[in-house]
C-alpha cells in the first residue's frame, strides 16, 4: 500500500502538472510489434540477418516522413531523443489529422526510391500503423503509482492538479479507456497539444499555463519523462521533475510541495 502521510498540509500554492506518456500511461511493446506485425519483423530480419531495433525503425520513419514532405525536423520537439518532423509536429498539434497522414505517408510515391527493399518498405509502413487513433490508445496501458499519486495530490490539493501533454487527435478516446485518471482533475485543468496547437517544449504551450489560470510560472511543478521538456520548463520559470520511476518522482515531489511555509 502507498504511503502519502508525508502529505502534511491541505494548503500549497504550488500547481502540479503531470504529462501522459510514459508518466501516467505507456505504451506496451508487445501490442507495438504486433501492429508492426511478426511477418514484417520476420522477413525484415531474414533479408538483412540482422535484429530490429526499436531505434532503427524511428530513425528510419522519421527520415522517410521528411524525404515525402520534403521538410525539415522541428527545432524543438523530440521523441526519445530524436527530433521529430514537421509533419508529425503538426499531427500533434492538431493541424493534420491521422488519416490525412496515413493516406499521405502509405501512399506517396517516394517510397520506391527510399526504401532499400522491399523488407525494409513493409517494415516502417506497417510502424505508421501507431498513428490510428484507435491503435494509439488501445496499445497503451496505465501506470498505477503515478496514477495514484495523481489522485491523491488532486484531493489534497483541489484546483491545483493539471494535465500538460503532447497527444494527438486521440486524446478523446484517451479519456475514454482511462477514465479514472480524467475524473480526478477538473476538465478545465486538463491542456493536450492537439487542442492548442502548440506543444512542449515551447515556451508558448507554458505561456497558456500563466494566461488561463492566472498563476506565476514560479509556482509551477512539471513532471515529465522528457529532458527537453524539463530543460525548457525550467528557462521557461518553472520547476520541473524528470520521471524515471515512481519512488523517484514522488520524493522529488514532497520535497517541493514541504518547502518551508515562507516559500509557499
Amino acid at each position: 500500500m502507498l504511503n502519502f502521510n508525508i502529505f502534511n498540509t491541505n494548503q500549497t500554492s504550488k500547481h502540479i502538472f503531470f504529462d501522459m506518456g510514459h508518466v501516467l500511461v505507456r505504451p506496451a511493446i508487445s501490442t507495438l510489434l504486433w501492429q508492426i506485425g511478426p511477418k514484417n519483423i520476420l522477413n525484415y530480419i531474414f533479408y538483412y540477418r540482422r535484429p530490429v531495433y526499436r531505434k532503427f525503425v524511428q530513425q528510419k520513419l522519421f527520415a522517410y516522413i521528411n524525404y515525402c514532405s520534403n521538410l525539415p525536423t522541428h527545432d524543438s520537439l523530440k521523441f526519445d531523443g530524436e527530433y521529430v518532423p514537421n509533419f508529425l509536429y503538426l499531427w500533434i498539434t492538431g493541424q493534420k489529422n491521422s488519416s490525412e497522414l496515413l493516406d499521405y505517408l502509405k501512399n506517396h510515391p517516394a517510397q520506391e526510391s527510399f526504401f532499400d527493399s522491399v523488407a525494409e518498405r513493409d517494415l516502417i509502413l506497417a510502424s505508421l500503423n501507431i498513428l490510428n487513433p484507435e491503435i494509439n490508445v488501445d496499445m497503451h496501458q496505465a501506470m498505477p503509482g503515478m496514477i495514484n499519486l495523481l489522485k491523491k495530490c488532486a484531493q489534497k490539493y483541489p484546483g491545483h492538479v493539471y494535465i500538460l501533454s503532447n497527444w494527438d487527435e486521440s486524446c478523446m478516446l484517451l479519456k475514454a479507456k482511462f477514465p479514472e485518471i480524467f475524473a480526478a482533475v477538473p476538465e478545465t485543468n486538463i491542456i493536450f497539444s492537439h487542442d492548442v496547437h502548440c506543444a512542449k517544449p515551447e515556451h508558448t504551450f507554458f505561456d497558456l499555463i500563466t494566461k488561463r489560470f492566472g498563476i506565476a510560472s514560479a509556482d509551477c511543478i512539471l513532471i515529465d519523462d522528457m529532458p527537453e521538456n524539463i530543460a525548457s520548463f525550467q528557462a521557461w520559470g518553472g520547476c520541473g521533475i524528470l520521471h524515471k520511476d515512481f519512488k523517484n518522482t514522488r520524493a522529488k515531489l514532497f520535497k517541493l510541495l514541504n518547502e518551508k511555509r515562507s516559500n509557499l
